[in-house]
């Protein structure tokens, strides 16, 4: 579910940016950042879920 809702959710902003970043530099870089961010959340996400122990006090 996490997967698929930040890729739901990038998606959409990686739409966001080709309609209106106007300079193919800039485009690059925001997606590039998205990218980034993207896998750095999935990532981190997966580690958190996969490691989670409900019983450390």
């Amino acid at each position: 579910m996490l997967w698929l809702a930040m890729l739901h959710g990038a998606n959409g902003l990686r739409t966001v940016i080709n309609d209106y970043a106007q300079r193919d530099n800039t485009r690059f870089w925001l997606k590039m950042l998205l990218y980034t961010a993207t896998v750095f959340t999935v990532l981190l996400g997966t580690l958190v879920i996969f490691t989670f122990d409900p019983n450390i006090r």
